[in-house]
């Protein structure tokens, strides 16, 4: 049976990575994009690739009714869901100090944290029904540390690490594994314009390898994978 695996975040850096790679894999694929005309590029550049196909629908994670509309769509069109990547994220530089951390930190939870608690609560009957299911959150070497000028941000990866553990013991009855990807710093969109050694961070390719080859296990569980680039080895 084909496998169909839903992307939150999906048209660029991590989302559309592992898009590509799961395409090749032969599985089907539901990407998200808050602006329709990037949202239907990307599908047919996945579609001229071998192997599974690619759909998608506009979805805003920030807006609740963005992500019921998302998931129901998804239900009735590609049910049953078997592979969930919560990959959507933003990021905002501030401290305790800053006059906006409430609204950042409200803003990043909802985006961060709320939406991967939304879209899985609304496809988990759906994924439960399988033998075997998986849902994968991406988080950040800050769901465990923390750093300068990240404050907003932090919080909401350690609150997404925390639902990652809460779901493992919802599910630990089903056949459903929940895998935490923690990277340090990917080269992606989010660092244009920035003086950065960029290549020594880690590439979108990497991570979709990961969870390409996580996603092929059958026999064994990895819970958490925490990923060091190369800028102090």
């Amino acid at each position: 049976m084909k496998k169909t695996a839903v992307i939150s975040g999906s048209t660029r850096g991590i989302g559309f990575a592992a898009a590509k790679k799961l395409i090749s894999d032969g599985i089907d694929i539901v990407l998200s994009a808050r602006h329709t005309k990037e949202l239907q590029e990307k599908i047919e550049e996945l579609n001229r690739l071998n192997g599974g196909k690619a759909y998608g629908y506009a979805c805003d994670f920030s807006q609740t009714h963005s992500i019921v509309n998302f998931a129901q769509t998804i239900l009735k069109k590609h049910s049953p869901v078997s592979i969930l990547i919560n990959n959507v994220g933003s990021y905002i530089e501030d401290t305790v100090f800053s006059e906006d951390i409430i609204s950042n930190a409200e803003q990043l939870f909802r985006i961060n944290v709320l939406s991967a608690v939304q879209l899985t609560h609304l496809l988990i009957q759906d994924m439960i029904s399988q033998p075997q299911a998986h849902i994968i959150n991406i988080g950040s070497v800050l769901s465990e540390n923390s750093r300068p000028n990240s404050s907003s941000y932090t919080i909401s990866k350690h609150a997404l690490l925390g639902f990652s553990k809460s779901l493992r013991e919802d599910l630990k009855n089903t056949g459903v594994q929940i895998t935490d990807i923690l990277p340090e710093s990917v080269n992606t969109s989010s660092w244009d314009g920035i003086d950065a050694p960029k290549d020594k961070f880690i590439q979108p390719e990497e991570i979709a390898l990961l969870i390409s080859d996580i996603l092929k296990m059958d026999h064994s569980a990895v819970e958490m994978v925490k990923i060091k680039n190369r800028l102090f080895i």
